[in-house]
């Protein structure tokens, strides 16, 4: 489903990235390679800090909020 979701997105010039990844699910994307499609981060501070503003001006506009 979420690389399903990414190839939707990339169209769009949306890039879908996944955070606080629990180990079990980590592995599975590791043993299918979606680890290489999608960017996985250890949490959400580290995506906000990789991606910067843009990723601060999506959330709200899509209805998110930072835990």
């Amino acid at each position: 489903m979420l690389l399903r979701a990414s190839k939707r997105a990339a169209p769009r010039d949306v890039e879908l990235v996944v955070a606080c990844v629990p180990a079990p699910l980590l592995r599975i994307l590791e043993m299918t390679g979606a680890d290489q499609v999608l960017q996985v981060f250890d949490t959400v501070v580290k995506a906000e800090a990789e991606l910067g503003s843009i990723f601060k001006r999506i959330l709200p506009r899509a209805g998110m909020t930072r835990v």
